[in-house]
């Protein structure tokens, strides 16, 4: 019918990245939702730190259904291959060549920016 082919979940709005072990220097985002597809934009500046703490980044407008992002295309200025392993409304900055979690302490300093596609629970 068409009504179960009706498209009746969308939204569009901001988030704001933060962290628990630094503050960030500035911090923005943006994202929509169609259905349980959650398409987020960030850009993080990261400020000068010591912490060898992972990366962990929160304020995801949706908790992750899958774990991970079903896509990521980003820029960083910190000279590692940057990913992201999202789990639940968080994310990992992670090096894209090894899965490890990257410090703040090699973030510091640092700006990243980003897009990524991940299912909404």
């Amino acid at each position: 019918t068409a009504a179960a082919n009706a498209l009746d979940d969308y939204e569009e709005g901001t988030w704001t990245p933060t962290s628990s072990t630094v503050t960030l220097t500035s911090n923005s985002g943006v994202y929509t939702k169609v259905g349980r597809l959650v398409i987020c934009s960030f850009r993080l500046f990261f400020p000068a730190s010591s912490s060898n703490s992972g990366g962990l980044i929160s304020g995801l407008p949706f908790n992750s259904g899958a774990g991970y992002p079903t896509g990521y295309n980003g820029f960083n200025t910190s000279g590692i291959p940057i990913n992201h392993r999202i789990t639940g409304a968080s994310f990992f900055v992670s090096n894209a060549e090894n899965g490890g979690t990257v410090t703040y302490a090699a973030l510091a300093g640092k700006e990243i920016q980003g897009t990524f596609i991940y299912h909404a629970t």
